[in-house]
């Protein structure tokens, strides 16, 4: 079981979702760019929202997955950041965002990236964080870069896309 506390740097916070989340998350993910990037399915019914916040519960219970939204101080929804993999046996963690239309270019994703990715190493043990980006995906790698992780010159598919081109750049990150 993993820790499900709020993880905050005193201005953004990373919670778990709750059914209150729901509208909001259905107005997010009707923008294209989320699931051109994520595993997020399209269209996002008010079903999909239930169902993933039942899903994240049971995820984080069950130490498979750390799934937070990103949140602000009047606890808006400004995206989704967490652990979307997780080899705690070998320290190292895979972190999965987005970020709603309404929130980006403030560069959120960096800093929600860096949250989830310190609170992994102090609360989890972590020693090496990375992120799979699709190599066309500019904005990612910006944010990757901001947050201090460095390109490992890999490329490999996605475990979770269900498809074995290797399309996704490995940014990794280590203390």
């Amino acid at each position: 079981m993993l820790p499900t506390d709020p993880i905050s740097d005193g201005v953004l916070t990373l919670r778990l979702p709750a059914g209150r989340d729901v509208p909001r998350l259905v107005e997010a993910c009707q923008d294209p760019e989320i699931p051109r990037w994520t595993m997020v399915p399209s269209p996002y019914s008010e079903a999909d929202g239930r169902g993933w916040v039942a899903e994240a519960a049971r995820l984080a219970a069950a130490g498979e997955e750390w799934p937070f939204l990103l949140v602000g101080a009047d606890d808006g929804l400004l995206g989704s950041v967490g652990l979307v993999g997780l080899d705690l046996e070998r320290g190292s963690v895979e972190i999965g965002y987005w970020i709603a239309p309404w929130a980006r270019g403030r560069g959120l994703a960096a800093r929600g990236a860096v949250l989830v990715r310190d609170a992994a190493v102090a609360r989890l043990g972590a020693r090496r964080a990375e992120l799979l980006i699709h190599r066309d995906n500019a904005a990612s790698v910006a944010v990757a870069l901001r947050a201090g992780f460095v390109s490992t010159g890999q490329v490999k598919p996605c475990a979770r896309g269900g498809s074995d081109e290797p399309d996704h750049l490995v940014y990794a990150w280590e203390p």
